[in-house]
């Protein structure tokens, strides 16, 4: 099952649908659309060209989350590109026609809709040049103040992505906790990446200019509809590591559980949820082994009130209300700091690798070079590396380190650290990257690469109760 929508019986027995509030804003949008945008058919359909109001909300869960064309004539967030949590949302009326443009260099910037959740914001748009639209890349700064032009912070990009068969694109903004019920979203774009696709191949144009909207964001609704259950229940890790599920967020989206540590490692969790039968409704581990999609995204952040303390939020799409279920968290991931060395030599690589191992994880310099720079006071360091059985997909923080114990980072971006990575079939990461060091100091004798982080997993068995509220 990779889509809970589609499961149900009906989209209404789960109430994953407000279906009064569903009916009235598919009225409202039948009596512009009617006049605006035709339902395209085949040359031998036979079915009117224009779909009723009573015929859709006839074929509502079929058409809503079955066929993605149609469902975008609904609204541009009734896609499964999406995540199931922003289907679930804007079915029952938590989204907001926007419909603001600004054209700059002859190019169109329109945002159609904007999904208000309690917890995070997904804007949708399109970019129309020539009388064309599509999905371009938007490169730029977001913000939120509020009404008096304070800025709310914590606020960050969470997510972006476009769809090239519907033609539009979407930013997805973490909201931070406020008091404020009316807020503004500042957009500030200052360069876009338009797509051409002539034949046989496809090009990239990149303009620059100035595409500023300023969206009013009214988060009464989503505010009202979010339930907050605190649970304070702490769990001592094998190692000693104290965890404590602080509480269950229910919002309109999403579920967020928030769990605190003073350990500021941690990089995952992995779990199942499961129902009152003890069947799994979902199951996540970090190592891209996600059952039913229904897992949205990890955040963490410190405590502002306590500085020893990190809080880690997962995020799940929501749940039929008024069931039961477990959360049951069975390991942690920590990417733990480390000071693995490798000692460089050019002339040992023209014969054969540098080797170097830790724990089960295997490494091999297959090139080592180092170039002088055109003042001939410093030089560049090319170090070609491949690494073999890494348990987590991870960007490794490596480092150089000279004969007087300085160490430099890597150069960004002619790095390709992390990248690409591949699999083996135990499920375990390889990589093969190319490490980039510039300016390091003339006269070195000796130098050594480091690595100063690498994952960890533990296995944890910790289960905890909940209920979706109604």
């Amino acid at each position: 099952m990779d889509h809970p929508i589609r499961q149900s019986k009906s989209c209404y027995e789960e109430e994953l649908l407000n279906l009064p509030v569903f009916k009235q804003k598919l009225a409202d949008r039948m009596d512009i659309e009617k006049i605006e945008r035709p339902i395209l058919h085949t040359a031998t359909s036979l079915r009117p060209r224009w779909i009723t109001a009573v015929t859709a909300i006839a074929a509502l869960c079929l058409i809503t989350f079955v066929y993605p064309t149609v469902a975008e004539y609904f609204n541009s967030f009734q896609n499964d590109r999406f995540d199931p949590g922003i289907t679930t949302a804007v079915a029952n009326g938590y989204s907001q026609k926007i419909d603001q443009s600004v054209t700059d260099q002859g190019i169109t910037l329109h945002v159609a809709d904007i999904l208000i959740d309690s917890m995070r914001l997904v804007v949708s748009y399109e970019v129309e040049q020539n009388g064309e639209r599509s999905p371009d890349i938007l490169y730029g700064a977001y913000a939120l103040t509020d009404l008096d032009g304070n800025k709310i912070s914590g606020s960050s990009l969470i997510g972006t992505g476009f769809d090239k068969d519907q033609s539009f694109g979407y930013f997805q903004l973490n909201l931070p906790s406020t008091e404020e019920q009316q807020l503004l979203l500042h957009v500030d774009i200052h360069k876009i990446q338009t797509y051409w696709n002539p034949e046989p191949h496809g090009t990239e144009h990149v303009t620059s200019g100035n595409w500023n909207l300023t969206i009013p964001i009214d988060l009464s609704q989503s505010k009202e509809a979010t339930r907050g259950f605190a649970v304070e229940e702490d769990y001592t890790s094998p190692s000693g590591d104290i965890l404590t599920l602080q509480q269950f967020t229910f919002a309109p989206s999403m579920i967020r559980f928030q769990i605190d540590s003073k350990n500021p490692f941690i990089s995952d969790f992995g779990y199942e949820i499961k129902d009152e039968r003890g069947d799994t409704v979902l199951y996540y581990d970090p190592l891209n082994n996600i059952k039913l999609w229904t897992w949205l995204s990890f955040q963490s952040m410190v405590d502002p009130k306590n500085q020893e303390i990190t809080q880690y939020f997962s995020n799940i799409a929501p749940l039929p209300a008024g069931q039961r279920y477990t959360l049951e968290i069975n390991g942690v991931w920590r990417v733990e700091p480390i000071n693995f060395a490798i000692p460089l030599d050019s002339a040992a690589t023209e014969q054969k690798p540098i080797l170097g191992a830790y724990q089960d994880s295997g490494f091999a310099i297959t090139k080592f070079e180092m170039t002088p720079d055109s003042s001939d006071q410093t030089f560049t360091v090319t170090v070609d590396l491949h690494g073999d059985k890494l348990p987590y997909s991870w960007n490794l923080a490596w480092k150089l380190e000279d004969e007087h114990g300085t160490r430099y980072a890597i150069t960004y971006p002619e790095s390709k650290t992390g990248l690409p990575f591949s699999f083996n079939n135990d499920r375990s990461y390889k990589i093969d990257e190319t490490l980039v060091f510039k300016d390091i100091p003339s006269g070195q004798k000796s130098l050594k690469l480091i690595l100063e982080n690498f994952p960890h997993h533990e296995a944890l068995n910790w289960k905890i109760p909940f209920t979706v509220p109604k």
